[in-house]
């Protein structure tokens, strides 16, 4: 039916457009568009998501019977969430994308602030999330009118943070390079009489560019090479590549919790691709060749990862106009695995008499002066023969460090030993890890296109920019309420796996990824709208909650507030999987888990459970070795996930981890997931609580995966980064990392069972006791690399002491510090 209207009054004509207005947004309605979203749609701009192939390989499945069974329970909204978990009055703001550089911020309270001598506490600015004091930044308040009734505070930049000469902001005028900002907001802006706050309001804020910042990340290859990489920039012509040198190399930088103090990045490089690894400048990317003096006459690579230090940054350039700076890769993190020279040259130097004469190990040198030692690999296969003596290649394991030994004379018996693999005691088994890090395929920030607010209304008026932190109050709030009303799906109440979380935006993110949601709003929770803290927030769900699985990438749209998934496998297959898990989680616990189990009990009945009945999936970690450690074939996706080792017992760290987590869930223990390299190969593993302390536990290398039981179970720190173990900062929020520290070495398998040795004697009597009551083996570690040839006499002098049916079998084998005697 039509609406006809004559000559209408100005009544008429304002009911006509008030209706006209209720015709196009149930329009919107029936049509299923979000108002909120449109623009982003219309537009059709994505540049800020990364890969336009997001939904890739993500299947629509028809609803299914579990399905229907959640359909039947109460809704659940996001606001349900925030209630259980009590969250205070909202707190943070949306960011503030892209201002100025030099941007002042007005701030207008209701009430006078004139009696305050001091303005620069009213509103503070941090480069940190938490916006601790540390991590303030210079900046000058002053009031607009000090006769005004209801104060108008300005904050404007005093002093610019990850700036210098090279990046060209003003010092004094411009906030800087840093990858975000926060303004805290201290007192009430609404209170009528000046009224400190309880919680401060946090607004992030970041600088306009015209440039993307570079994701940058490092990569450690096979031979301990460090280098930098990052995804091109659309429209970049070149990177700028800098570094904050640190004078000591264990003492770590100023970053964003510290506000960048005295930390002024120097240009160490330019580059037109997108990787960096000539540190040392010298053509040869980074290594540095020293070659043999005299006779010799042979080039060696005598020094790698050489000056690499402090943090490093990268931005993109374009027409002179320069990105800001991402977030930093410190190379301090890694120090302690990153070789650089041998701690004596003498096997570039020494001349060995025959090649029993040469050394098995040699000691390494890191970037920070920790000493590794390294085995040395020979290579028979091209010897030089000279008049007087031949030169044998040698290159120091888990380095680029080689060069040629110098031997006098060289029969063929010993050259036989050297192609049986340099010494008669080859390592049991390497080390298993193979670990895919789930990788955001979003840029690290927001692109110069989006705009400083993100608003909910589809109508948009031109927002004055002095009202901008008012503008984005009333924002934020329209946002929120709207977040707040959103579904939420749930998991079924008999499931006995807990959901892992610490807060309501865990909880929610827990709860869609279970789900295997592909769409995430995350209107409700303005805190995870800034990079910093969705990444964080992200991994640490994604890893600490074992029936989230098959997550391949994920990315956010700065436009839409959404969070996009990828998976790997169906919504229909994840959801049997993870009712297998559940079934076969639920019946193991009931089986290995004895009545009265003490908490060492069940830690040590998972571990062995583990070891005996799973076993490590090398074709997976074949298949992943191929593609760098950066993807899989589709075949291989269980082994990657709590159901590989659960439920088809093959699978690799991934699947060890989270399984090992999920059993200890059920079993009523304290676990989490850790992230993180072992010998420089990506890794996870787990830590267990045990008296207020998070000891290491590694269930993928057991003694059926690698040779040597109880490899690292129930120890320190110290002792898994003597081990190689190297944690990142993937699996947590990064400010709570700090709480999983573990000193005690007592509860260490090796120590608490008398496995430690300390001296050869110790060793003497403990072969000896092992011998006496029958054990076909002994394991043991110790406190230093082993003295092979002590080691050697040992064993003799025990040996002989019973019938040659014993010691005519005997054999040994040497890991690290470990030993393992069999007869």
């Amino acid at each position: 039916m039509g609406l006809i209207f004559k000559n209408p009054t100005t009544l008429e004509v304002f009911l006509l457009k008030k209706m006209l207005f209720s015709i196009f947004i149930l329009a919107f309605v029936l049509s299923g568009c979000d108002l909120g979203n449109y623009s982003a749609r219309i537009s059709g701009n994505n540049s800020n998501m990364g890969s336009p192939q997001q939904n890739a390989g993500n299947k629509t499945d028809s609803m299914n019977a579990a399905d229907q069974a959640e359909s039947l329970l109460p809704p659940l909204t996001v606001l349900d969430i925030k209630q259980k978990y009590d969250s205070p009055k909202q707190t943070t703001l949306m960011p503030l994308y892209n201002v100025e550089h030099d941007k002042k911020f007005k701030f207008r309270f209701n009430c006078n602030m004139t009696d305050l001598f001091f303005y620069e506490n009213v509103v503070t600015v941090h480069t940190d999330q938490r916006a601790l004091p540390e991590s303030k930044i210079g900046t000058f308040n002053y009031l607009e009118d000090y006769n005004a009734d209801k104060s108008v505070l300005v904050v404007e930049p005093s002093f610019a943070v990850l700036t210098s000469e090279e990046t060209g902001r003003d010092f004094e005028t411009s906030w800087g390079y840093a990858p975000i900002y926060y303004l805290r907001v201290n007192y009430d802006l609404d209170a009528s009489e000046r009224t400190e706050l309880e919680k401060p309001i946090i607004i992030p804020f970041t600088i306009k560019s015209e440039l993307q910042a570079p994701h940058v990340r490092y990569e450690i290859d096979a031979d301990g090479r460090f280098k930098l990489v990052w995804d091109e920039v659309k429209g970049a012509e070149k990177y700028n590549v800098y570094n904050v040198y640190s004078s000591g190399n264990k003492e770590p930088l100023p970053g964003p919790e510290q506000g960048y103090k005295h930390a002024f990045p120097g240009r160490v490089g330019t580059v037109t691709n997108t990787e960096f690894q000539d540190f040392y400048l010298d053509g040869n990317d980074g290594l540095q060749y020293g070659q043999y003096q005299g006779k010799l006459g042979q080039k060696a690579i005598t020094a790698q990862n050489f000056i690499v230090n402090g943090q490093y940054y990268v931005t993109a350039v374009k027409d002179g106009a320069e990105s800001n700076f991402g977030p930093p890769v410190d190379a301090m993190e890694l120090s302690n695995s990153l070789p650089t020279f041998l701690v004596n040259n003498e096997i570039y130097y020494m001349d060995y008499k025959t090649a029993k004469d040469l050394p098995k190990t040699t000691k390494v040198y890191t970037i920070d002066e920790t000493v590794l030692t390294r085995s040395i690999l020979y290579d028979p296969e091209h010897i030089e023969e000279k008049e007087s003596y031949v030169l044998i290649p040698f290159k120091v394991e888990g380095t680029l460090l080689s060069g040629k030994a110098m031997v006098s004379s060289l029969d063929k018996k010993d050259l036989e030993v050297l192609r049986q693999g340099n010494t008669v005691n080859d390592n049991p088994q390497s080390s298993k890890e193979g670990f895919i890090q789930i990788e955001s395929f979003s840029a690290h920030g927001p692109g110069p296109e989006v705009p400083t607010i993100i608003r909910n209304s589809f109508f948009r008026s031109k927002i004055d920019e002095d009202e901008l932190i008012d503008a984005q109050r009333r924002n934020t709030k329209q946002v929120v309420e709207k977040g707040n009303q959103e579904s939420v799906p749930q998991t079924d109440p008999a499931n006995p796996v807990p959901v892992h979380a610490d807060s309501a935006v865990e909880e929610y993110l827990a709860l869609h990824l279970m789900a295997a949601s592909q769409k995430i709003s995350l209107k409700a929770f303005p805190e995870t709208q800034n990079f910093e803290v969705l990444y964080d927030t992200v991994d640490k769900v994604i890893y600490q909650n074992p029936l989230i699985l098959d997550v391949k990438s994920y990315g956010y749209d700065y436009r839409s507030l959404t969070l996009h998934i990828n998976y790997s496998d169906s919504k229909s297959n994840i959801k049997k999987k993870q009712e297998e898990i559940i079934a076969e989680a639920t019946r193991l616990v009931k089986w290995i888990i004895k009545d009265g189990a003490s908490e060492d009990d069940k830690r040590k009945a998972i571990y062995d459970y583990l070891n005996d009945h799973t076993r490590y999936d090398d074709a997976a970690l074949a298949n992943v070795e191929q593609y760098g450690f950066k993807k899989f074939d589709a075949r291989f996706n269980d082994s990657f996930n709590t159901y590989g080792i659960l439920v088809k017992k093959i699978g690799v760290c991934a699947s060890y981890a989270s399984a090992y987590k999920l059993l200890s869930d059920l079993a009523g223990l304290e676990s989490i997931v850790i992230t993180g390299t072992l010998d420089n190969v990506p890794h996870t593993w787990n830590k267990v609580k045990i008296n207020n302390e998070w000891l290491n536990v590694d269930p993928t290398n057991n003694e059926t995966n690698s040779g040597i039981p109880y490899w690292l179970f129930d120890s320190n720190d110290e002792t898994a980064q003597d081990m190689q173990f190297v944690i990142n900062d993937k699996y947590w929020i990064d400010y709570d990392m700090k709480q999983f520290a573990g000193k005690t070495n007592s509860h260490d398998y090796y120590i608490s069972h008398g496995l430690q040795m300390d001296s050869m004697e110790q060793f003497h009597d403990k072969l000896t006791e092992s011998i006496q009551q029958g054990n076909p083996k002994l394991f043991v570690r110790f406190d230093d690399p082993i003295d092979e040839p002590a080691m050697l006499d040992t064993l003799i002098e025990v040996y002989s002491g019973f019938p040659p049916d014993i010691h005519e079998n005997a054999v040994y084998t040497i890991y690290d510090n470990y030993l393992i005697v069999s007869h």
